[in-house]
């Protein structure tokens, strides 16, 4: 796999998934915190995370696909 592939996915997904994450948990947290600064706060503690594990587990299925082929 592409060293940079990895990198240009997280920055291209990133702003999905913080779109659904906020769209999830935005109101019940607003209501919980009061201000949409901190629920932006706690929503990015969330999206780092989760893109996180979907480049790790994107790297891992790429490279059960490349050891299939060769």
């Amino acid at each position: 796999m592409k060293t940079g592939l990895p990198v240009m996915l997280g920055i291209v997904w990133s702003p999905i998934i913080w779109m659904t994450i906020s769209s999830a948990l935005g109101n019940p947290l607003f209501s919980l915190f009061g201000s949409w600064a901190a629920v932006q706060l706690v929503v990015l503690a969330c999206v780092v995370p989760a893109v996180y594990v979907l480049l790790r587990l994107f790297v891992r299925i790429g490279d059960k696909f490349h050891d299939i082929r060769h």
